[in-house]
Parts: C-alpha cells; structure tokens; sequence
C-alpha cells in the first residue's frame, strides 16, 4: 500500500535527467548539444533512419503489389523510379539541409554571417529535395501519360475499350459542366494540397531546427553574459576582500614603525616624540575611519586620499626631519573618483624603499594632475622621490604594486597602469594614470 501510495504521489513528477535521456531517444540526446553542432547532428540522423528505412519497405512493398493486385499484370519499373526519387527526396529533407548547416556552424563565422548561412544551407537542402520529388513525379507522370496515348491509337471504335472511355469522358465533361462548384473545389483543393507540401518541407527540411537554433543562441548569449557578471562580481568581492586585508596590513606596519620611532625619539628628543605623537593622533583621526570605509568600496573621491596621504607624509616628516615633501593637486580634480588606498600604497613605497635606505635630505612629491592623450583626457596620479632608487630597493615588484596593478586591471582593463621609472637625478617616479571620468 505505501509502495502503491508512493508510486502515486511521484507519477506527475519530472524524471530525473538520466532516465528522461535514457528513454528520450537520440532526439532528446541531440537536444544536450548546441544545434546545428556536429554531435547535434549525429543524435538528430540517427532519430531518422528507423522511420526512413521503414517509409523505404512500405513504398517497395506498394511498388510491387499495387498493379498486381488491381490487374495481374506486372510491376510498373516507373513506379520503382517514382518511388525511389520521393525516398530520396526524403532522406535529402531530413539530412542534406541539416549536413550543410552543420559545415556552416563548423566555420565559426560571425553570428550573422552564420545564422545567414545556416539558414541558405537548410533552404539549399529543401530545394534540392523538392527537385528530386517533382523530377520523380514528373517520371512518373509522362510515362502514364505515354500509356494512356498508346492505348487511345490501339483502340477502335465501337470496341468496348473505346466506348468506355468515351463514356468516362463524358461523364467528366458532364461533371465538370454541370457543377462548377465542383471545379472551384478542385482548384482550391491543389492550392491546399500545396499549403501542406510546404509547411512539411519546412518541418522536414529543418524549419524548426532553425526556429530552436535561434532560441538557444539567444540562451547561450545571456548564459554567458550572466557569467561574465558572475565573475565580475567573484572578482569584485576579491578585491574588496584583498584591499580590506591591505588596509588591515597598512595600519599595523605604518603603528609600529612610527612607534618605534616615537621610542627612538623620546630617549634623544623628547620633544621630537611629542611632536610625532602629534602627528600620529591626527593620522589616526583622519585616515582610519576613511581606510575601513573606503575598503568595502571600488571607487572614492580624490581628495580624502590626497588629505591621507598628506597626513602620513606629516608623520613621516616628524619621525625622519631630514624628510620635506609636497602635495600638489588642480582644485578641479578633487572630486575625481579614484580606487580607494592606491596613491597612500605608493607614497608609502616611496618611503620605505627609496628615502628610508637613503642617508641625507630627501624629498618626496605627490601630484595629480590631468593629461591629454590620444584616447581623450587623463588623472595621472604621480609620487616622486630623489631616495635609493632602483638600485638598492625593490619597488618594482612589490606585493603592493602587484595588487595595485591587478585592481586596475580588474576595474578599467588596458585602460589604466602602473608605471615606474628611474629618474634622471635619482630616485623612483611612480605614476597611475587612469581616464577621467565624464
């Protein structure tokens, strides 16, 4: 009872995807492919051959019997030609227009090119097997035509072959005059026999082949933009992600440091440890809610990155007074969006590899300014020094800078970089340039 009740309960229910292709047949197998594709193909012919090769026994078996039966005599060999030319013509229907489509799809043209293709491939395919069918019919047509003329001449009159043919064409002259009804009947019934005989050419030949063909390319075109903005999306979360571990790594490297300095100073100056507490305090007020605000987001104003950056090269200058800096930007540009903690990554580099190894006064300058390029107008964001340079640091491939260059590219593509440069009388010139923003 509860097996019954069971079976009840599930027998309006979808079958699982392997038995539902399990008992589908090679039509349900062809629909795992993409149309026209060549496995497509293959599953598609093959849900052909058990229905073509028996339409092929039933036609020899009519071609055989059909004038014994009615009058002893032997088989008609036209009828065998009129037969086989409309098998052919079946098999062209089902497999030509769809074989050249499939070399079409093969080529990979463009999408237009190849929906034009694919669609002059099944209309070919058609073509030629309606060629075929009225060339057999036509066969077939003159060779009765040819029998009824050879029986007319070998018939006499008042025999009683000619009197009943006589009599039948009177009784249709009789029909044909009497009724006109009847005519109109008979030539609306062509027009509609032809109505039939090309909507089953376009079901045969692939009409709805290509109807399903256009469906799944549509289908194929959003799957795949959903799963550009799948990984679009992954990739922003990553990034979020990376930055927010980047701000978390910024704070404890730049605390200790200028912590340490801070002991440092005490001993010597105390004063001077004052002054970078100082210093510090205001840091932390200004840039560390903006740092853990600005994480979670891909794209802030310049200027709150300009005041972070002036605000640790304050501290830096308190902590090293051999340190002097600027930070220059064009009042126009302030509210510029920009990727949050990439200028402060590149001052901090310019610190830690090229004025930190460097005895003696240096110098450190921040610009932002706007550029104009063959590709429209331009933020160049640039951070120079006259430290170490290149030859005593490794600011060129950095982990900052790699994330730094990877966020660009994730967020603009080619249309951003990171560049690095010697400069001519020492130090580093480290410049992002990214296109302003409409």
């Amino acid at each position: 009872m509860n097996d019954q009740q069971d079976i009840s309960i599930n027998n309006d229910q979808p079958l699982p995807s392997g038995l539902a292709n399990k008992f589908g047949g090679w039509t349900a197998q062809a629909q795992n492919y993409p149309v026209f594709s060549p496995t497509w193909f293959r599953y598609r012919a093959l849900s052909f051959v058990v229905p073509l090769a028996f339409f092929g026994v039933v036609m020899i078996v009519i071609a055989a019997f059909s004038k014994g039966i009615r009058s002893g005599e032997s088989p008609d060999a036209f009828l065998y030609v009129d037969f086989a030319c409309t098998w052919i013509a079946f098999s062209m229907f089902f497999f030509l227009g769809r074989w050249l489509a499939t070399l079409v799809y093969k080529r990979h043209w463009r999408p237009r090119v190849e929906a034009i293709g694919i669609a002059a491939a099944l209309i070919l395919g058609a073509a030629l097997a309606i060629g075929i069918k009225e060339g057999g019919e036509y066969i077939h047509s003159t060779r009765t035509q040819n029998l009824e003329q050879g029986a007319q001449v070998h018939s006499m009159p008042g025999t009683p072959v000619d009197a009943t043919r006589r009599e039948a064409e009177s009784s249709r002259g009789m029909v044909v005059v009497a009724d006109g009804a009847n005519q109109y009947v008979m030539e609306h019934g062509v027009l509609l026999n032809r109505l039939i005989e090309v909507i089953l050419a376009v079901w045969w030949g692939g009409g709805l082949d290509l109807l399903a063909y256009f469906r799944q390319r549509r289908a194929l075109t959003d799957a795949l933009a959903q799963q550009e903005l799948e990984r679009a999306r992954v990739g922003r979360n990553e990034a979020e992600m990376r930055l927010s571990v980047l701000a978390a790594q910024i704070e404890p490297h730049f605390l200790f440091n200028t912590l340490t300095g801070v002991r440092a100073a005490i001993r010597s100056d105390p004063a001077r440890g004052i002054a970078i507490i100082d210093h510090l305090v205001d840091y932390l007020r200004a840039t560390i809610p903006q740092m853990r605000s600005d994480a979670n987001q891909s794209q802030v104003l310049l200027e709150p990155q300009l005041d972070a950056a002036r605000a640790y090269l304050g501290v830096m200058a308190a902590r090293l007074p051999r340190l002097s800096f600027s930070v220059e930007c064009d009042p126009a540009l302030l509210n510029q969006p920009v990727p949050p903690l990439m200028l402060i990554s590149l001052v901090e580099n310019a610190v830690k590899h090229g004025i930190e190894p460097k005895p003696g006064p240096v110098h450190i300058a921040v610009l932002a300014r706007k550029i104009d390029g063959e590709s429209g107008a331009r933020l160049e964001l640039v951070v120079t020094d006259d430290g170490a340079g290149f030859s005593g640091a490794t600011s060129g491939s950095g982990i900052g800078l790699a994330n730094i260059r990877e966020r660009l590219a994730q967020l603009y593509g080619k249309r951003a970089e990171l560049v690095l440069k010697a400069r001519a009388e020492g130090g580093v010139a480290a410049s992002i340039s990214l296109p302003i923003a409409a």
